[in-house]
């Protein structure tokens, strides 16, 4: 999920796998969050933006 940002960047979420079998993902606002298995980590990153509109904001 890409987002033109006011300057005209694209901010993208990220996933990244981690040594022993970690995942990070790391939202287009910055806020990451560790998890051992992709289907919660998806869902937490397909779910965050949601908090962004309701001005809720979840570090980690």
């Amino acid at each position: 999920m890409d987002t033109l940002c006011p300057t005209g960047e694209t901010l993208a979420n990220r996933v990244e796998w981690l040594p022993g079998d970690r995942i990070r993902a790391v939202c287009r606002c910055g806020a990451e969050r560790e998890f051992d298995a992709a289907a919660p980590m998806w869902d937490w990153l397909v779910h965050h933006p949601d908090l962004h509109d309701q001005g809720r904001m979840e570090s980690t």
